[in-house]
């Protein structure tokens, strides 16, 4: 039975194909007849590097094909009648080397809905190429180097819905450019050359709801230029050379929902110019000259939620705001703001809805805590980065209880207060960094922030026992560049979800025992660039899920034996650029009988229990010799570094070779024997031990 229904099923398949087949125009090789799931049939031809122009299709089906695509092609010129023997309602020709289209290139495809003849090299599009394709949906000629569209190109096209013409060097759109094309919903003129429209060139796109001018070099919106584009939702107008709006420049345009006019040149903006947008959702006037807003520039837009003006040259802060009763994001970044003044009237009576605000890198020395208090109090996200703060009223993030991230690094803050963020419950993430921060209170961050805290780049010298008490959500904690000397023995204890931590270019001598043995999850440690002398058996006691440990650019002389005993899950050790010093021969404490040893040396014990370890960096210490012995536990052992140690050659090196290690041979040097020194180790190896070393240098 079985195998009854699997011949049932290969004659269906030899079935299928034949009368694919059989209903294929015969041409060119490259060009395949295929059937998709739902049995529409498509023609694609790809490769066809020896035809400049479309290749002929000669048996005439009456089959209707779903698409007919050209990719990677050489076709330079789509000739008449080029597709007389097909009947299809998709043509792709976009990506060739197409210069030419004949004027009646597609004479007879009166089905056709789509053509696409994007990112091609054209210069000119005939006048009647589309003449009686008055089906066309979609046209595609952006990409090309199209500068002028003749009055009557696209008149025809009453059912056109979108028209992609970006990327061209058009220069010119003109009263008849778009005439006619009532049922059209986009229009995409971005990236051209224009410096002017005519205004009434939009007046019979009664339906556009999408209009892109982006990127071109259009200076002026002329008076009612939008008066009959009721439907229109979205504008972009950015990246031009726009001085001003008119007061009339925008009217009629009732369904509005996001005008886009970053990066031009506007100076000024007409009392009430928006007025008529009453469905406006987001309006972007980042990137002009604006040096003042009215305070009825934004009246009554109540379905405004988003509004950005950063790069302006805005001084203070503008009334309007205070009418957007429905904002929910305001960005007045990089402007010359000087301080966050109250509103001039009372604001008890306002509803606030504002969730995130922008303020970085203005020169903003001064906060109304008021504003805080009946403004601020649905903010998720507040950025004052930047700026030139020495200090908030205690009250000012009082009501804040819903803001999640604070950026208040690059300020001027000296100290920090446990009533800064005492009520901020849902606070995430703090950045504090590059202030001036010495002084920070107990329990400042004994409940926030729950995920993140940034404070490098300080003067914060001491971590004292009581700064974190209570905190047992903060997963990241970066104090890099803090001159910290001394770390409280409790410092940690409660931050029982730390998992990244940064104390390196600091100023440790030492660290307490059981310094981290609360931090259970702790996997990435950073203690380089300190004053580390040694590491005891206490220190990393229980850190256990440790998996990168920094401990570079120390001046670290002594491991106890198993100090990381515990970091049974490391994977990276960095303990180069210290005093480590390790001995000739592992059973001699010092190179020379008789001498004594110039710090407590290395021994099989000292990387004991790092099982996973991965990638050991030892390099830049005083290490006479490296025994096998150190790393025989060391199973997944896969990168060695010993560069730059003064290393006694000896053809007892040869276990470098044999096992599994990469090595970086490059720098590594003898020192001893004398009549090898400076010689590079491996071609010691080589030239004295009769080794064979991979290497990327010749001896």
């Amino acid at each position: 039975m079985v195998c009854q229904l699997f011949k049932l099923h290969i004659w269906l398949l030899i079935g299928l194909f034949t009368y694919v087949l059989s209903s294929c125009p015969a041409v060119d090789k490259n060009c395949l007849c295929k059937t998709k799931y739902t049995y529409n049939f498509f023609i694609e031809c790809s490769n066809l590097h020896k035809y400049d122009q479309v290749p002929v299709f000669l048996n005439n089906s009456n089959k209707l094909y779903e698409s007919v695509n050209f990719y990677n092609s050489d076709i330079r010129n789509i000739q008449d009648n080029a597709f007389v023997n097909i009947t299809t309602k998709n043509i792709h020709l976009e990506n060739n080397e197409v210069r030419q289209v004949d004027e009646r290139a597609f004479y007879g495809m009166e089905d056709l809905s789509y053509i696409n003849l994007g990112e091609n090299h054209l210069h000119t599009v005939p006048n009647g190429l589309f003449h009686g394709l008055e089906n066309l949906e979609n046209i595609g000629l952006n990409g090309n180097k199209l500068k002028n569209l003749s009055d009557s190109l696209f008149s025809n096209l009453r059912k056109l819905t979108f028209l992609y013409l970006f990327n061209n060097e058009i220069r010119e759109i003109r009263e008849s450019t778009f005439a006619n094309l009532t049922n059209l919903k986009v229009l995409d003129i971005k990236h051209n050359f224009l410096s002017e429209i005519d205004r009434n060139s939009f007046k019979d796109l009664i339906n556009l709801e999408r209009l892109a001018l982006q990127g071109n070099s259009i200076r002026i919106i002329h008076d009612n230029m939008f008066l009959n584009n009721a439907k229109l939702k979205d504008i972009y107008l950015d990246y031009n050379l726009l001085e001003n709006i008119s007061s009339d420049g925008l009217k009629g345009l009732e369904s509005i929902q996001g005008l886009s006019l970053s990066h031009n040149l506007i100076e000024f903006l007409p009392t009430r110019v928006f007025s008529t947008l009453q469905n406006i959702t987001q309006i972007d006037l980042s990137h002009n000259k604006l040096r003042e807003i009215d305070d009825s520039t934004f009246y009554d837009l109540r379905k405004l939620t988003k509004l950005e003006l950063n790069d302006n040259y805005l001084r203070q802060l503008p009334n309007a705001f205070i009418s957007m009763t429905n904002i929910q994001y305001l960005n007045l970044a990089n402007n010359h703001l000087t301080a966050l003044q109250n509103w001039k009237f009372y604001l008890r009576n306002f509803k606030p809805t504002l969730k995130q605000l922008i303020l970085k890198n203005n020169s903003i020395d001064t906060v109304d805590n008021r504003l805080g208090a009946y403004f601020l109090s649905e903010l998720t996200t507040l950025d004052l980065s930047y700026n030139q703060i020495e200090r908030f009223d205690i009250r000012f993030f009082s009501n804040m209880t819903k803001l999640k991230i604070l950026h208040l690094n690059n300020n001027r803050l000296q100290h920090v207060f446990k009533e800064y963020f005492i009520h901020l419950q849902s606070l995430e993430d703090l950045y504090l960094n590059d202030n001036q921060i010495h002084y920070i209170q107990d329990y400042t961050f004994s409940k926030a922030p729950r995920h993140y805290l940034n404070l490098n780049n300080n003067q914060v010298g001491v971590i004292h026992g009581l700064l974190f008490a209570g905190n047992t959500k903060l997963s990241t904690l970066n104090l890099k560049n803090c001159y910290i000397g001394g770390i409280n023995s409790y410092a940690f204890k409660t931050l029982t979800n730390l998992r990244y931590l940064r104390l390196n270019y600091g100023d440790l001598s030492a660290l307490k025992d059981d310094l981290f043995s609360k931090n259970s999850k702790l996997k990435w440690l950073y203690l380089n660039q300190n004053r580390l002398k040694k590491i005891t058996r206490g220190t990393f006691f229980k850190a256990r899920s440790l998996e990168v440990l920094h401990l570079e650019n120390n001046i670290i002389s002594s491991i106890e034996n198993s100090s990381f005993f515990d970091l049974k899950r490391l994977q990276i050790l960095k303990l180069n650029n210290n005093n480590l010093y390790a001995p000739i021969d592992e059973n001699l404490s010092s190179d020379q009988p008789g001498t004594k040893p110039p710090s407590p040396k290395i021994t099989a014990k000292t990387f004991e229990g790092l099982s996973n370890l991965e990638e050991l960096d030892i390099s830049n210490n005083k290490l006479s010799g490296f025994h096998e012995s150190y790393v025989t536990r060391l199973k997944k052992l896969a990168y060695l570094n010993l560069d730059f140690n003064p290393m006694f050659c000896s053809c007892q090196m040869n276990w470098l070779i044999k096992k599994d290690i990469s090595v970086d041979w490059e720098n590594m040097f003898c020192k001893l024997p004398l009549a090898y020194a400076g010689n590079k180790t491996a071609c010691f190896l080589e030239e004295q031990c009769r080794l064979s070393i991979k290497k990327d240098f010749d001896c």
